[in-house]
């Protein structure tokens, strides 16, 4: 176990947030001057020969150097460290079980059998919330862990029939590695060490009549052995950590870093789908040896998920309690999330008539070609802002746009003053009402927009959508950063907005802010409105309570509407990254106020993140679309009013159709 300082791990968070996910400029690569050599403590599997083929491909194509000849060193579980801490350039692969230690909750949450109880919630753990976490945990000594990846799955065989957690009760379990050990002691059976060759016999002798093996090394004549018994596919899965030396990352270009992040994320993807079409083939040769397959989804419950925490304790040195907070909330964060959404639709919306406009404070670039490369992550210039006209969308599914982020034919961008000439023209064609849309945290330039042209296509707009695009990075890692970059935003997005108000052509501006982007529109309602009946939404609202409240009180003429979920678990990780207050869009407990009504969204809550109910959830969508046509009022559109105990307030309901 390592034992680090107080405040390592702030002083870790600090560094890679500056550095993870790096701004996304395309920039030149620089000629690197050593090639890239590779170390690992992870032996051959076919998913870790599909990840390296693939890095390799990937990384060259980008532009990096690589040392000649296909052989890897293998090394020791510290060594791999200690070659990419010392060496310019080095990349290794190291187990993240081995790097678990005291106080790692996320590493040790994702090395636990059952914690995540799906192949792709499994995955999707590893590249969100708690996989950034355990990135962060494990980073030491000068070598920086920038990817996780999944290189296999151990799968459980018993001669027994195996139905319910019970059936493993004094069953002797040959189990390797000590955190299986520990999860299986705690549910009642004996788990014992022993070397994979002396399985077989021990067997057939009775020492032993279940056993963990590696998926990808379980063979016919092994199967037969546990004929008419259980195999349990997905009993752990075996993830990697990619780590290189920290002085050689930050040395990097921003293009640089991005092209290596890019090729991490091809090499990834191409080892889960090794993985999973190797679960799917044993699966489907199980049921010729009479096997009966089974997975920890049909055990889920409490009972499981105290073993899951307390084991994770365990291996991070916590108490239970500390841990059970983190999961309960973050695996309802991550689970299922591949295939659950926030309660999307397949239905197609047709095009619909609005132009859509992008108004941004990011730093230009125009020296790139695409326009989605040419606004980064870095502030532009203080009190200026860009603008262009963007192909709306053709028809697509809810949430989604069809075509591309691209001007129109003819467009150009624009700056500041011509920008507001640019935007009032186009009012003028359409009543005189502007809507402007303001994205949250982790949204880049091509996000934003995006979900912008999606937004304006579900709600069929026929005013103009202008996306009030500031200049956030992305990534998890970035919150600190992000929120650094919402403030400095707020001077443009003020003059900005005054500038639309003060053109005689537009009659009104309406606002409709999600998430972090919130503050720059309560901020504004706060410190500088500009005056004017408008309809203000704020959905997901990651803003703090008695901000918000400000905001209402010092707006006479906005009709604010706070859009809200209690399982947000989104809002629930920025308090868990430091807010002081609760935030306004979590509805834990509900947030009412004078001046404001607030929607109860948490009838569409799953088992997902439930932050972008206002940009997938059709029944949602429609209620919006009333909104900005007009009916501002939540009684106006027909919602169902509601009253808890002690509130002096009503809220209200949008329900499932």
């Amino acid at each position: 176990m390592h034992v680090r300082p107080e405040g390592r791990r702030d002083k870790i968070m600090t560094r890679i947030a500056a550095a993870f996910f790096a701004v996304m400029f395309a920039l030149p690569l620089v000629a690197q001057e050593r090639p890239l050599s590779f170390f690992t403590e992870i032996p051959s599997s076919p998913a870790f020969e599909a990840y390296l083929d693939t890095l390799r491909g990937a990384l060259s194509e980008a532009g990096f150097v690589l040392e000649e000849g296909t052989e890897l060193p293998q090394v020791g579980r510290d060594e791999a460290f200690d070659i990419v801490a010392s060496r310019e350039a080095a990349i290794g692969f190291v187990f993240l079980s081995d790097r678990v230690g005291e106080g790692d909750s996320g590493a040790a949450l994702l090395t636990v059998p059952a914690a995540f109880s799906t192949f792709e919630s499994s995955r999707r753990a590893q590249q969100g919330f708690v996989g950034d976490r355990a990135r962060s945990e494990i980073t030491e000594g000068g070598a920086l862990a920038v990817g996780l990846w999944m290189h296999g799955v151990d799968a459980l065989l018993t001669q027994s029939t195996f139905a319910e957690l019970g059936d493993l009760e004094g069953l002797r379990i040959r189990a390797n590695d000590p955190v299986s050990r520990s999860f299986f002691a705690r549910l009642g059976a004996f788990p014992v060490e022993m070397p994979f060759a002396e399985v077989e016999n021990a067997l057939q002798i009775g020492d032993s009549d279940t056993t963990l093996w590696p998926q990808d090394s379980i063979e016919g004549d092994m199967l037969s052995a546990f004929s008419g018994g259980t195999v349990l596919i997905d009993h752990r899965n075996r993830i990697a950590v990619t780590v290189v030396g920290d002085a050689w990352w930050t040395a990097l270009s921003a293009g640089e870093q991005r092209r290596f992040l890019a090729a991490l994320e091809q090499a990834e993807e191409e080892a889960a789908v090794v993985v999973a079409a190797r679960s799917e083939e044993l699966g489907g040769t199980l049921e010729e040896f009479g096997i009966t397959r089974t997975s920890w989804t049909e055990f889920s419950g409490e009972r499981l998920d105290a073993v899951v925490v307390s084991t994770a304790g365990e291996i991070a040195l916590l108490d239970g309690s500390a841990v059970q907070g983190l999961y309960d909330d973050v695996r309802t964060i991550l689970q299922d999330i591949g295939f659950a959404p926030d309660g999307g639709s397949d239905l197609e919306r047709p095009a619909g008539p609005a132009r859509v406009f992008f108004a941004t404070d990011r730093r230009y670039d125009p020296d790139e070609v695409l326009l989605r490369d040419k606004f980064g992550n870095d502030d532009g210039e203080t009190g200026m802002w860009y603008c262009g006209e963007l192909v709306p969308s053709g028809p697509a599914a809810v949430g989604e746009f069809a075509g591309q982020i691209a001007l129109v034919d003819g467009g150009t961008i624009t700056s500041t003053e011509a920008c507001i000439t640019q935007i009032a023209e186009a009012a003028a064609d359409n009543g005189g009402r502007v809507l402007i849309y303001v994205h949250g945290y982790r949204n880049d330039f091509r996000d934003a927009t995006g979900t912008g042209i999606a937004f304006a296509k579900d709600l069929a707009l026929e005013v103009p959508l202008i996306v009030w695009s500031w200049p956030s990075v992305g990534g998890l890692k970035n919150y600190p950063r992000d929120a650094d970059a919402v403030d400095w935003s707020e001077l443009q997005f003020g003059r900005f907005v005054r500038s639309l108000t003060a053109r005689f052509e537009i009659v009104g501006v309406d606002i409709m802010a999600h998430s972090m982007g919130t503050r720059l529109a309560a901020n504004l309602m706060r410190d500088d409105w500009p005056g004017g009946e408008a309809a203000v939404v704020l959905a997901a609202a990651d803003i703090a309570r008695p901000n918000l409240r400000q905001a209402a009180d010092e707006t006479d003429d906005a009709r604010i509407s706070l859009f809200v979920s209690k399982k947000d678990l989104a809002l629930f990780a920025s308090q868990f990254l430091g807010a002081r207050e609760p935030r306004a869009g979590r509805a834990s407990p509900l947030f009412v106020h004078s001046g404001i009504d607030t929607v109860d969204l948490g009838a569409f809550d799953r088992i997902a993140v439930n932050h972008g109910h206002a940009f997938a959830v059709e029944e949602v969508i429609d209620d919006l679309a009333r909104l900005f046509a007009g009916e501002w009022r939540a009684t106006g559109r027909g919602l169902e009013a509601r009253r808890n105990d002690g509130d002096v307030l009503d809220h209200y309901l949008i329900l499932p159709d």
